[in-house]
């Protein structure tokens, strides 16, 4: 338990820095045109904690796993190779963020299908979804549980949108011309 904590913090740091790798650490090409943007939104409002990193897993032979940056409820990797995916994990820290926050971590995926799963065959864009945590009445003694339901608080649009701002805003990601093209293509605005 103590190393699935130290994990997590691990993993929220990171993620706010990692965006171009897959969890190997190695940095993606941003002249390859073989990779996808995935996205999504989290709504955390009422959870115990916000959203700071997701984790993305792959399936099938040779699959990568992938630790999306999240801004605001938006969870993004713009460097996914074709494959299958979904969300399994994503967390946070509740109260203070520096020495006195609680870390948690939430399994979304790993008991099966989830909403955010999906088959990429050729590059694109890939919107997930919104969705939202509702906490579960549990008993006293019992570990909190949760579910995932579609939220409308973030369209499809919305999400490209504020993407498209980050990414253009942000030197490290505005690299990533194919990307940036096919958001733009998507939101059907002028390249």
């Amino acid at each position: 338990m103590k190393r699935r904590l130290m994990l997590a913090a691990a993993a929220s740091v990171a993620g706010a820095n990692l965006l171009g790798c897959a969890t190997t650490g190695e940095a993606a090409d941003p002249n390859d045109e073989n990779l996808s943007v995935f996205l999504g939104f989290i709504d955390m409002s009422d959870a115990p904690s916000d959203v700071s990193w997701v984790s993305v897993k792959g399936y099938g032979p040779n699959a990568s796993n992938y630790l999306a940056r999240v801004q605001d409820g938006l969870f993004f990797h713009i460097a996914v190779e074709p494959g299958s995916y979904q969300v399994d994990r994503f967390g946070g820290v509740s109260g203070f963020k520096g020495l006195f926050g609680r870390v948690h971590e939430y399994e979304w995926g790993t008991k099966g299908r989830n909403p955010s799963a999906l088959r990429i065959d050729r590059p694109g864009v890939f919107f997930v979804g919104a969705h939202r945590y509702v906490p579960q009445k549990t008993g006293l003694f019992e570990q909190g549980k949760f579910e995932m339901v579609p939220s409308s608080g973030v369209t499809e649009r919305e999400a490209l949108q504020l993407l498209l701002r980050l990414m253009q805003g942000d030197p490290s990601l505005s690299v990533y011309k194919h990307q940036l093209r096919r958001i733009k293509q998507k939101l059907g605005v002028e390249r």
